[in-house]
């Protein structure tokens, strides 16, 4: 999967540039044919190249840290990364910019140059994180046996047992809460499917509790109207 996401961004990549240089050489051989001199234009561009290298420092900058993502293989197309405060798959990457799609299907153009650091939610296997909240009557160890055994079960399911990886577990105790005892479970997919495995497990994870009588703890207000006065 990583090799065949690495070709197609790379493909990409080197589709683009070598349609640029084709492109130009075309040109200079057809200026040749209409008996243009080539060798001026050739000057002038180089000249014209430098002086916009001058004003063009951003998109140096852009250019240069897009070679090292490629370069150090940081994503590639399809990865789902996060770069500052957005979250997506990406799209489209060259040595410019890198677009992304977020899970509302808005497009964000991202310049490489602003991408000081990026988080890879895809990479070689995810996280599959679920934090479950019991009421504190309930006994912690019968709990987590539970929630264990539904891991394991969930492991073991046909459809299931391709994508997980190491089956979740619970880690420990994660916090007291005014109302609830929060319990972590946590193990290990193939990547991009951490969302959807996580929705199966707590859909089982609802599903026993109510057999098993485990309440799942939910706020309760109670409300005094005052009297009224006579």
């Amino acid at each position: 999967m990583e090799a065949q996401k690495r070709a197609k961004t790379l493909g990409s990549i080197i589709n683009s540039t070598l349609t640029v240089i084709v492109a130009f050489v075309a040109l200079m051989m057809i200026l040749q044919e209409f008996n243009i001199k080539i060798m001026p234009i050739l000057a002038g561009a180089g000249i014209a190249g430098l002086a916009i290298g001058f004003g063009a420092q951003t998109l140096v900058k852009d250019v240069i840290n897009g070679f090292f993502i490629l370069l150090e293989n940081q994503y590639y197309v399809g990865d789902i990364i996060k770069v500052k405060d957005v979250a997506g798959a990406v799209e489209g990457i060259n040595l410019r910019r890198t677009v992304l799609r977020d899970m509302e299907g808005a497009v964000h153009f991202i310049p490489n140059g602003q991408i000081t650091q990026v988080a890879n939610l895809t990479r070689d296997w995810s996280g599959l994180i679920v934090e479950v909240g019991v009421d504190y009557k309930e006994d912690i160890d019968e709990v987590s046996e539970v929630l264990n055994q539904i891991g394991q079960e969930l492991a073991q399911d046909g459809e299931y047992k391709d994508v997980v990886l190491e089956p979740p577990t619970v880690v420990g105790v994660i916090d007291f809460s005014e109302s609830q005892v929060t319990l972590r479970m946590m193990g290990k997919v193939v990547p991009s499917k951490q969302w959807g495995t996580a929705q199966e497990l707590r859909r089982r994870i609802k599903k026993k509790f109510d057999q098993a009588g485990i309440e799942i703890p939910f706020p309760h207000r109670v409300v005094i109207s005052p009297k009224k006065r006579e």
